[in-house]
């Protein structure tokens, strides 16, 4: 048995532990529903791939400057004295 669009399923749990048997419903998602989430799904891959080597351009511009200019990059910070 697949799911279709529209059809609505019912589970109902009984236990002594429980005061009332809980039940839940469930209905199908259409296939729009899906296709969205997929496309949602896609654009944040998608976004992750860019924001990779922007990132990393980002860094690396960061610390050629910091060679070019003579200052001190991260972790080579001259000590502050009286």
């Amino acid at each position: 048995m697949s799911p279709r669009r529209g059809d609505i399923y019912t589970c109902q749990v009984e236990h002594i532990s429980l005061r009332d048997p809980l039940t839940m419903h469930w209905v199908a998602q259409s296939d729009s529903a899906r296709s969205k989430m997929l496309m949602g799904v896609g654009a944040f891959m998608l976004g992750l791939i860019f924001l990779a080597p922007g990132l990393l351009t980002f860094l690396k511009t960061k610390n050629s400057e910091w060679l070019q200019d003579g200052a001190s990059g991260p972790g080579n910070e001259s000590p502050v004295g009286p």
